[in-house]
């Protein structure tokens, strides 16, 4: 799992740059988790607003039951692994 390894920079930011940097390094990651939040608060409950057009194209009951329960336990299963993942990572890096 390469990819849970922290970045460790190689270069070191010259002191008179280090408040700049900050800044917009800061900037950037408040950006990523706004957008990323409001994706997907926006989406996270589209499959109930599809149910009705769904169920005019054949899908019965029983079978849209299965899949909403299954992006239920989809979604309980990547919150569970997330918040490991979260716990390991090293904030300060």
């Amino acid at each position: 799992m390469n990819f849970l390894k922290p970045h460790v920079a190689t270069e070191k930011v010259p002191p008179e740059k280090v408040d700049a940097t900050y800044k917009k390094l800061r900037l950037q990651v408040f950006i990523g988790i706004f957008v990323g939040y409001a994706g997907y608060y926006l989406l996270r409950n589209n499959f109930s607003l599809a149910i009705p057009q769904l169920m005019d194209e054949g899908f019965s009951k029983t079978q849209l039951g299965f899949v909403f329960s299954a992006v239920s336990i989809a979604y309980g299963i990547s919150k569970f692994v997330m918040g490991i993942v979260s716990d390991q990572s090293n904030a300060r890096i």
